[in-house]
C-alpha cells in the first residue's frame, strides 16, 4: 500500500513566516554582516576619494552646533 500523493509541508515551512525563517536561516551571522557593511563603506568611500568627491560644511552650520 505505497502513497503515490507527496507528503505535506509542516507549517513552519508555508507562508509568509516560513519565507522569513527560511531567509533569515541563509544570513550570515551578524557579526559577519557588520563587517561586509564596513567593508563596503570602505570601498564606497575609497572610491568616491578617487573621483575626487568631497564634502564641505558651511561656517554656519559648524558655529550653529557649538552654541
Amino acid at each position: 500500500m505505497a502513497s503515490d500523493s507527496t507528503p505535506a509541508q509542516p507549517d513552519a515551512q508555508k507562508g509568509v513566516l516560513g519565507w522569513i525563517e527560511r531567509t533569515g536561516n541563509a544570513l550570515p551571522d551578524p557579526v559577519f554582516i557588520f563587517f561586509y557593511l564596513i567593508a563596503a563603506l570602505v570601498v564606497i568611500s575609497v572610491a568616491l576619494s578617487a573621483l575626487g568627491v568631497s564634502v564641505q560644511l558651511n561656517d554656519q552650520i559648524l558655529t550653529g552646533l557649538g552654541e
